[in-house]
């Protein structure tokens, strides 16, 4: 069993997904299942020169989607530093987390991958899920906070985009907020026990008919 591994190097967030082949057309496959459709498609994409990464359905996929595809330097760890970290961080995580619960490393993987994204930089101080979402991960036990951001561990670039989403996201928690009941138990509706309602039953002439 093996494991592709996605990095996105902004904000260190980490993808994996286990795979019985490390082939091109595996590793096609997965982008197209798994990644595009949740995170849209990316603009560049860094990789080796393993043949599972520059196989000819690989190049066609990045000429169809207009990806760029830059490939490492052989033999030049700097090139994929941000990755190599990334892989020891998960094995470390993968390892700890069977000694814990002695389930096989594929079942575990998601825990693993959460405890990556909760798990604040030490240059930024902010979590791979704080970064798209403009807050810290929900744990159990925790309450969503919005904290103030230390603008000191931030450059630039990282300082505006944080802002401008944190602004974002403030805006849109409070007017959900605003939104929902009060009172948890307070109903939605007139209706009472006993009351007679009409049901619209939906006849789908597809599976796939809304």
């Amino acid at each position: 069993m093996n494991v592709l591994v996605l990095v996105d190097v902004f904000s260190n967030w980490v993808e994996a997904f286990p795979c019985r082949k490390a082939d091109a057309k595996t590793i096609v496959k997965l982008r197209l299942k798994d990644f595009v459709p949740r995170f849209g498609i990316p603009v560049s994409i860094n990789s080796d020169r393993g043949t599972y990464f520059t196989g000819q359905i690989v190049k066609e996929l990045c000429a169809t989607l207009q990806i760029q595809h830059n490939l490492f330097c052989p033999h030049h760890l700097q090139s994929a530093g941000t990755v190599k970290c990334q892989n020891g961080i998960l094995k470390n995580k993968l390892a700890k987390v069977c000694a814990e619960t002695n389930l096989k490393w594929p079942h575990v993987l998601p825990l693993a991958l959460i405890r990556m994204r909760a798990t604040p930089n030490l240059k930024t101080g902010l979590s791979p899920y704080e970064i798209p979402t403009g807050h810290p991960m929900r744990l159990p036990a925790s309450p969503l906070i919005l904290p103030q951001m230390d603008i000191h561990l931030m450059d630039n670039t990282m300082l505006n985009y944080c802002q401008a989403l944190m602004k974002c996201v403030r805006s849109l928690y409070t007017q959900v907020k605003e939104a929902l009941p009060k009172d948890p138990e307070q109903t939605c509706h007139a209706l009472k026990p006993g009351d007679w309602v009409f049901i619209k039953v939906h006849q789908r002439k597809t599976t796939l008919t809304p």
